[in-house]
């Protein structure tokens, strides 16, 4: 459980820890802990008369609402979303939508309809994690469900939900139910190349390509495995763009100044990936089971533009596939590293040279990115036969959503450097806060089983919610679905889509982020970066991550030896120049009109010392909780509902010290249901722990079969001691506690748990 504050604050009412173990004894979240009402309260689960839906999912990442005029925001000079439009015209705006913090907690909630402390997917994730946080193979996923349902799913684009250290390697969206899955394994695209394919040893290429407009040779490498040439002028160059974009926007590697045959770059130059234009592609064709743990190595490296390669995979998966349908989308949109999109998609408005690692991302290079999304999705929906597009093919004319659902999101709030700051959103608390700027994202619903279109909803809504949306639209009950055991955190969506005087379903909404597990290998560590004065040393574990997050590295390079390395963020930060700690664990729970926020950090002052229980392997110092309290309404001085003034700022270590009246009645009921929240997750992590590694909540015959599965196969959800193999220290935890039927024995496995760790 979280650790608690100074002064006691931190520790769980009676009331709420009677009701944190009581939800997690029993299938369903009562809505005092996990926030809304009962499902039975808001009518059937699904569409009249068992109709069904073909779905289209689309994830654009790292789109915060700030982004979108359509949602209020953009700023001054909001990028052009009119496919996003068209498809809100037929559908509800949810205007208050929760994400979690970062991308890989989100997705997890998405196909598991469950809060990260459940899924153990916590963070980001990251080479140096183990499964223990990627989504597991035996969870209900949603993929699962649809197919019991009869249908077949694809998920095009992004992953990130576990592969590096996992026993399926690059198989793993198929050991989680996936039928297809074409894309890209990594957190986003992959580093942009700095040396332009080798071409510039030293590296200061850093959008990925020269920026000259010289003429020069643009080497290509043919499907023949041959190498060819074109010299490229300026007056040959595509329109707007200069002879260097031309051949990367073709799949080339550059040579500026220089004629054909000058300075041919080695076949192997073309292995080297570019982020958005040269990056990994994993194909798979078929659903495994939870326990395979194939060799699986699937991937092609791709020379055309990341988000115009998914839209046409999508195209071909959809128009080839028979029957009833889901299909994910996950375009990588604004993910870093930034680089402009194709010309022949969003032309002009760009000053040059470009500068991808600006502290303050130019506005036209992220709306660039983002309006080739758009345009991407238009494109997409006419390939399928669902639109007609303009002349200039850029934007949606006519649409027919005649038996589909869409559904558009943002998968968690936007990169600090491309925040929307002139509509009063925050740079500094971006994605990876629990704060509004780094949760609050863009949702979409459309189809024609929405009655009266074309309106927006207010209410609060938590992006675990689209697992009951996505299972109603299926004719499934997700909470028959799911086996009894686990608890599910989705509230119902669908209602607010069929009755346009829908009351409030949620009665608040949660949001989390923690460190992740770890390698207990001291080389699999993560290194301070400091970026935008605050400094993390549980993220990043390679140089080019942090740059190209426009942080400061202080790890160990090609310039800095292990020994000098910085080991800490203590040892980087200097508080007189307003820099801090990232916090290691953050929480937050709000309603419609106030939110709580509990943060744990590192304490500079607090060395560790010998016997006490490390956050993660590598720290150095204890943590520090302290508590925020906000109002969030709506009003003249603060028109957009962000969390600006904190009411607690006088007591962090107890708001209790400080509130008085209504606030600290109202700041009590929140920390209540946020405590209870994460304090019901803790059953399930104990059992874990002693030997239920596919998560039914008893140790059995089942799991010593599962061990078997992954024995010798290093790192997996059968490495119940987390130390990253899986052997026979692991079985022997299993066989010390065979039988245990964790429900039952709640008090007693937190216990044994305990005295494992």
């Amino acid at each position: 459980m979280t650790m608690p504050g100074r002064f006691g604050r931190g520790l769980l009412s009676a009331t709420a820890m009677v009701a944190a173990l009581m939800t997690a004894l029993l299938p369903a979240v009562p809505a005092g802990a996990a926030g809304g009402a009962a499902p039975a309260a808001v009518g059937p689960a699904g569409l009249p008369g068992g109709e069904t839906r073909d779905i289209i999912f689309i994830i654009l990442d790292n789109v915060g609402v700030d982004q979108l005029g359509l949602f209020g925001y953009g700023g001054n000079n909001p990028p052009k979303m009119p496919n996003l439009a068209r498809i809100a015209e037929q559908g509800v705006i949810f205007s208050n939508t929760w994400s979690m913090p970062q991308c890989s907690p989100s997705r997890a909630a998405f196909f598991a309809g469950r809060y990260p402390s459940r899924t153990g997917v916590v963070n980001a994730m990251a080479d140096n994690h183990l499964p223990q946080t990627y989504l597991s193979s035996f969870e209900a996923t949603l993929p699962r469900i649809l197919t019991d349902a009869g249908y077949t799913s694809a998920l095009v684009g992004k992953y990130h939900l576990g592969n590096s250290n996992d026993p399926a390697g690059t198989c793993a969206p198929a050991t989680r139910g996936f039928d297809v899955f074409i894309g890209n394994m990594t957190p986003g695209p992959p580093s942009a190349d700095y040396t332009a394919g080798g071409v510039d040893p030293a590296g200061t290429q850093t959008c990925g390509f020269f920026q000259t407009t010289q003429n020069g040779a643009c080497y290509s490498l043919g499907a023949d495995n041959r190498i060819s040439c074109a010299y490229i002028r300026e007056k040959t160059a595509l329109p707007q763009t200069t002879p260097s974009e031309t051949c990367l926007q073709t799949g080339g590697i550059f040579t500026p100044g220089e004629r054909c045959g000058a300075s041919k770059p080695a076949k192997s130059a073309f292995g080297i990936d570019n982020a958005y234009y040269v990056w990994p592609q994993t194909t798979l064709n078929k659903a495994l089971s939870p326990y395979a743990a194939p060799q699986c190595d699937a991937q092609e490296t791709i020379r055309r533009y990341m988000t115009t390669v998914q839209s046409d995979n999508a195209v071909d998966w959809w128009s080839a596939t028979k029957g009833r349908k889901m299909l994910t989308v996950s375009y990588n949109s604004m993910h870093t590293p930034l680089q402009p999109a194709p010309n022949q998609l969003v032309r002009g408005g760009m000053q040059k040279p470009y500068d991808c690692l600006a502290d303050l991302s130019p506005r036209p290079l992220i709306n660039g990115m983002l309006e080739s999304a758009d345009i991407e999705i238009g494109r997409f929906f006419e390939g399928i036969g669902r639109a007609t597009l303009s002349k200039t093919r850029k934007t949606i004319e006519s649409l027919d959503l005649t038996g589909l659902a869409v559904v558009v999101i943002g998968d968690n709030g936007s990169f600090g450097p491309t925040v929307r700051a002139a509509s009063g959103f925050s740079l500094a608390f971006a994605a990876g806060y629990v704060y509004e700027t780094g949760v609050r994202v863009p949702l979409i619903v459309a189809g024609d089983f929405v009655v009266e279109p074309n309106r927006t909803v207010d209410d609060l809504v938590n992006l675990v919610d689209l697992f009951h949306l996505f299972g109603a639209l299926a004719g499934v009950d997700v909470r028959e679905a799911v086996p009894a055991t686990t608890i599910l955190d989705a509230k119902p969506l669908l209602p607010y889509l069929r009755r346009p005087d829908q009351q409030a379903i949620r009665e608040t909404s949660f949001t989390e982020i923690g460190p992740g597990v770890f390698s207990p290998d001291p080389a699999d560590r993560s290194w301070p970066c400091l970026a935008a004065n605050t400094c993390n040393d549980v993220l990043f574990s390679s140089e080019a991550v942090c740059i190209e997050n426009n942080g400061t590295w202080y790890g160990p390079s090609s310039t800095t030896p292990l020994e000098e390395a910085k080991t800490s963020c203590c040892q980087v930060i200097d508080p007189a120049e307003g820099q801090s700690n990232f916090p290691v664990q953050q929480y937050a729970t709000r309603d419609k009109s106030f939110k709580v926020v509990e943060l744990q950090n590192t304490d500079c002052a607090a060395p560790l010392e010998e016997g006490d229980a490390k956050p993660f392997p590598w720290a150095e110092y204890n943590l520090e909780t302290t508590y925020e309290f906000y109002d969030v309404r709506e009003t003249k001085q603060n028109p957009t509902g962000l969390d600006n003034d904190n009411l607690a700022s006088a007591c962090p270590d107890d708001p209790t010290t400080c509130l008085t009246g209504a606030n600290l009645g109202r700041y009590q009921k929140l920390y209540d249901a946020m405590k209870a929240t994460v304090a019901s997750a803790e059953p399930a992590a104990a059992c874990a722990a002693i030997g239920d590694g596919n998560m039914d909540m008893v140790v059995d015959d089942l799991d010593i079969e599962g061990w078997k599965a992954f024995r010798g196969k290093g790192p997996s959800r059968y490495d119940i001691n987390v130390d990253a193999l899986t052997d026979g220290k692991d079985r022997q935890i299993i066989d010390a506690n065979l039988g245990t039927d964790c429900t039952a024995e709640a008090g007693n496995v937190l216990k044994r748990a305990a005295v494992l760790r």
